[in-house]
């Protein structure tokens, strides 16, 4: 982003002292060539909230407290979203129409585990289709739950291990800005 005197210089053509520049002549002019014109280059503001001080992005007392809160909410938005993304990762390889069927298969195969005798006409179905005996079908079904389970019980307690950190944060300490940044997903 380019400042002059404090305001924006987009770099889409513009005109200084009488002379027109191109577009994209700020991408390329050196910073002397940028200065000669009062134009210097600046990151990018962290929000829209932010003001440019003369040396950096700063935020007013009440901007601030509302930055803080905005940037606590779409921490907890992408954390969900990157949550939702894992779990969805774990049922991918299979049709939707299969994973409706999870609840079912589970109930028949652990009512064969306390009964080999307990009808299961999901899994009698399955079983038979694939060439394979119930009771062998039904122990994979229960051994998929368990790996389901841990591997789904890891992602959803990582995302609230994650929730709690964001909400522990009191967004009036001086460094809460800092706090909040520095809680990622890779982190838990």
């Amino acid at each position: 982003m380019f400042l002059q005197n404090g305001n924006p210089v987009f770099d889409s053509g513009f005109t200084h002292n009488n002379v027109t520049y191109p577009p994209g002549w700020l991408a390329f002019a050196t910073a002397d060539e940028r200065a000669e014109l009062g134009i210097s280059a600046v990151p990018e503001p962290p929000s829209p909230l932010h003001e440019w001080d003369g040396k950096a992005w700063s935020l007013d007392a009440d901007s601030l407290a509302l930055y803080l809160s905005d940037r606590r909410v779409s921490l907890l938005a992408a954390i969900n979203r990157t949550a939702a993304t894992a779990l969805s990762q774990l049922s991918a390889a299979y049709p939707d129409g299969e994973v409706q069927s999870w609840a079912q298969q589970v109930r028949e195969a652990e009512s064969r585990a306390a009964n080999v005798d307990a009808p299961a006409p999901l899994l009698s179905a399955i079983a038979l289709a694939r060439g394979v005996p119930v009771a062998d079908l039904a122990a994979r079904v229960l051994a998929k739950t368990q790996a389901y389970a841990l591997a789904s019980g890891a992602i959803i307690g990582k995302r609230q291990a994650l929730e709690d950190a964001i909400g522990a944060i009191d967004l009036n300490a001086p460094d809460a800005a800092e706090q909040l940044e520095a809680i990622t997903w890779g982190d838990a």
